[in-house]
């Protein structure tokens, strides 16, 4: 009981698993989606259309979409069988999280769930690093003046990760940091384009 009754440890065990799960149900929306958006044929009336090639190509690999999409990316070369051997070990301890989250909260998450979220953020921006030089830069090249190398650019979903990771797990002078830095560069840029 004493790790629930005192707020500075419990705060500190609910943003680990908050932001353990937060970036799991997220990484796995990215796996799933980056695939099925090559086989988009259309929107009507705010309605994806998707290829039956998607189907042919991604989901006849497994029948969890998920696990189909991570041996699409194995196919790619994004990923190898040892990617997904940890991604698995990262959804047993996202399940883990979930279904055992108050014996967690009351002893304190292991040092499995920090290994397990480093794990999952290297994971995430492997896939996001092979997926913005493989397939996002060659198509809007343009959108991007500035890149010569697009093996040194960093994927934006990943700096939104890093910056959430960051700003949730660092001591309350980085936070304070971190979000004074936006708000100057915001009112920066505000002012610049007034």
């Amino acid at each position: 009981m004493k790790n629930i009754l005192n707020p500075e440890i419990l705060h500190k065990n609910l943003i680990l698993l908050s932001i353990f799960i937060a970036t799991y149900e997220f990484s796995k929306d990215i796996i799933i989606t980056r695939p099925q958006d090559l086989f988009i044929t259309g929107f009507d009336d705010a309605e994806i259309t998707i290829s039956p090639d998607y189907k042919k190509h991604v989901l006849s690999r497994n029948k969890s979409p998920l696990y189909a999409s991570l041996d699409w990316f194995k196919e790619q070369s994004a990923i190898d069988q040892n990617d997904i051997q940890i991604f698995e070990e990262i959804k047993n301890t996202r399940n883990e999280a979930v279904h055992e989250m108050m014996t967690i909260i009351k002893n304190g998450p292991s040092k499995k769930f920090e290994q397990a979220l480093k794990n999952l953020t290297t994971l995430l921006y492997k896939i996001e690093k092979w997926w913005f030089v493989e397939i996002e830069f060659p198509i809007i090249a343009d959108r991007y003046p500035t890149i010569t190398d697009p093996k040194e650019a960093f994927p934006g979903t990943m700096l939104l990760v890093k910056i959430i990771q960051e700003i949730a797990l660092g001591d309350e002078n980085e936070r304070n940091r971190i979000y004074e830095e936006f708000i100057k560069k915001t009112s920066t840029n505000k002012q610049t384009s007034t």
